[in-house]
């Protein structure tokens, strides 16, 4: 760990400024310690998805069927840590009435950057990640309370 902690900076655009001396952006500060504490989801997926092509071409072995397994619960398990209210009532509304009629939230306006490898096609079309998002929040949010069995619609 002191390898890491004296070795990695913010480049030289930043004076090559200790990383874990912070960041000018509060933001970026709380990035990182998010990153540090609770791992990626974005890089847990990508490797969860690794897993399981490796498994469709290949067969199925264990050790990479309990990695994946371990990376599928870790998903699962995490949360930010903070219960649900009202307050989240209008904005759990609106991810609510983005659903299309098939079941899934479609992707939005893409990034503007260069697209190396497109997996979701373009504006409009049914999206997973955006889907698998949403339902996380909406199942998380549901959960609130016994009282809570069904999801604000959205105004």
């Amino acid at each position: 760990m002191s390898l890491i902690r004296d070795k990695v900076t913010w480049g030289s655009k930043f004076g090559d400024s200790p990383f874990f001396e912070g960041e000018v952006e509060p933001c970026i500060n709380g990035s990182a310690l998010a990153l540090g504490a609770r791992s990626s989801f974005h890089t847990t997926i990508c490797v969860l998805e690794g897993l399981l092509e490796y498994e469709k071409a290949n067969g199925a072995a264990p050790a990479v069927t309990a990695a994946r397994v371990r990376a599928h619960e870790y998903l699962l398990d995490r949360s930010a840590g903070v219960e649900p209210d009202e307050r989240m009532a209008e904005a759990v509304g609106l991810v609510t009435k983005r659903r299309h009629q098939n079941g899934r939230w479609p992707r939005n306006t893409p990034h503007p950057d260069p697209v190396h490898l497109d997996m979701e096609g373009g504006r409009g079309k049914p999206s997973r990640w955006n889907t698998l998002r949403a339902s996380r929040v909406l199942r998380w949010y549901s959960a609130r309370d016994d009282d809570a069995g069904s999801v604000p619609r959205g105004r």
